[in-house]
C-alpha cells in the first residue's frame, strides 16, 4: 500500500514538474528566443512653484506647475528575449521610474502612439503609466514587438502624444496642470532580422 501511495505521488510530482516547464516555454512556443523590436524611451520633467513646507500648503500656488520634455523620445531598434516580451505585455508594455519627490500628489499620465507601418497599416495605442506622483523627472520606457509592429519589418513612422493632469489630493481635488507636449515624429527601421 505505501509503495502505491509513492508510486501516485511521484507520478503526481512529474506531470506537476511537466506541467510548469510547459507553461514556462509558452513564450518561446509563442514568439522563438528573441524577437524582433523597438525599445522608445523618453523622459519628462514635472515642475511645480516650490516644494511645499507641509501637505497643507499644496494648493497655495498651483499656477506654477509646468510638464516639459526632459528628454525627446528616441528608438533603439534590438533583439528582445521572448520572456522579456511576455513579462512586458503582461505590464502593459512599458516601464516607468521617477525621482523621488516631497510632494505628494497623483500624476496621470496618458501616451498615444500612431504607428504606420510599412504595410501602410495606421495602428494606434494607449498606455497610462500608474502610480507616479509628485514632481521630478518621470522615465518611461516602452516595448514594441511582432504583435505592436504587426509582423512587419521595414521603415515604420510613429508619432507619440503625451498628455499629462496633475491633480491635487482632497479636500482640495484642484487641477493644477493639465497639458499636452509637443507631438514627436519618429521613424524607425525593424530590419528582416537584428543581431542578437
Amino acid at each position: 500500500m505505501k509503495i502505491m501511495t509513492s508510486k501516485k505521488a511521484i507520478i503526481i510530482s512529474t506531470a506537476i514538474i511537466a506541467c510548469m516547464a510547459l507553461v514556462g516555454l509558452i513564450p518561446v512556443f509563442m514568439y522563438g528566443f528573441t524577437v524582433d523590436g523597438a525599445e522608445i524611451n523618453m523622459s519628462l520633467m514635472i515642475s511645480s512653484a516650490g516644494l511645499p513646507s507641509s501637505s497643507d500648503d499644496l494648493g497655495t500656488n498651483p499656477d506654477g506647475w509646468d510638464a516639459v520634455w526632459n528628454a525627446p523620445p528616441q528608438v533603439n531598434e534590438r533583439a528582445i528575449n521572448a520572456y522579456e516580451y511576455a513579462l512586458s505585455k503582461m505590464q502593459g508594455n512599458l516601464k516607468t521610474s521617477e525621482a523621488n519627490s516631497e510632494i505628494d500628489v497623483p500624476v496621470s499620465i496618458q501616451i498615444t502612439f500612431n504607428l504606420l507601418t510599412p504595410g501602410g497599416t495606421s495602428l494606434s495605442f494607449t498606455f497610462e503609466p500608474t502610480k507616479l506622483a509628485g514632481d521630478g523627472v518621470k522615465d518611461i520606457m516602452v516595448l514594441l514587438g511582432p504583435d505592436e509592429l504587426n509582423g512587419e519589418t521595414g521603415i515604420f513612422h510613429l508619432d507619440i502624444t503625451i498628455s499629462i493632469v496633475v491633480t491635487l489630493p482632497e479636500p482640495l481635488n484642484t487641477v493644477v496642470l493639465e497639458k499636452t507636449l509637443t507631438p514627436v515624429s519618429l521613424n524607425f527601421e525593424i530590419p528582416s532580422e537584428i543581431p542578437a
